[in-house]
């Protein structure tokens, strides 16, 4: 499962102008089910973000969870957290199926409770789609871009590939990333071709 979560003071929804979930201080948590999720997951999921520590102690560090404070969570669907953007246009087929998704979302809710948590649980369904009070609700999407690689070559030879994550570089060694450690790379380290043939 997938989970946004943003520290409060105050949030709510209103759905069709009535209001139908309403928490002061604690947290708005948007949640989605993904493909192959179960209620382990959720439980999983459930006792993570009760137990995160990012609330100020009277020294103002980040030292207590939303258990120590006694604050609430605000509960709301959110499937686009599933969102691929690989593209420009996202896709959600890594979503559960709307029947599991409602399920497990339920059982989240259910296990933030078990966890101690005053909740505020949304409306699932058609009128989901018309919440208010959630920045152009009920669509989030969450996405990032990863630090550009070079290679650990300061002056690759002229006409020499450049470095991929995990890779050779022309000069043979580990690509790195800009703080100077080895880039995780999915596959076995690959030579790059070499001017003149095959390195």
């Amino acid at each position: 499962m997938r989970a946004v979560v943003q520290r409060v003071t105050q949030a709510s929804v209103r759905v069709g102008g009535r209001l139908t979930g309403e928490i002061g201080p604690g947290l708005l948590i948007l949640v989605c089910a993904m493909q192959g999720d179960s209620d382990a997951q959720a439980e999983q999921l459930a006792a993570r973000i009760a137990k995160l520590r990012i609330f100020r102690d009277d020294a103002g560090k980040m030292n207590l969870s939303l258990r120590d404070t006694g604050g609430a969570a605000l509960i709301v669907s959110q499937f686009t957290l599933a969102a691929d953007l690989r593209g420009n246009r996202p896709g959600f087929s890594t979503a559960a199926a709307p029947d599991v998704g409602r399920r497990l979302y339920e059982y989240f809710t259910d296990r933030m409770r078990a966890e101690g948590i005053a909740t505020e649980r949304q409306p699932l369904g058609p009128l989901a789609g018309k919440q208010e009070g959630l920045p152009q609700a009920p669509c989030g999407l969450a996405t990032a871009i990863a630090p550009a690689l070079r290679c650990a070559c300061s002056t690759p030879p002229p006409g020499a590939g450049l470095g991929c994550a995990g890779m050779r570089g022309p000069c043979g060694t580990l690509v790195t990333n800009r703080a100077g450690k080895r880039a995780a790379f999915p596959g076995p380290p690959a030579r790059h071709p070499i001017s003149g043939g095959s390195g």
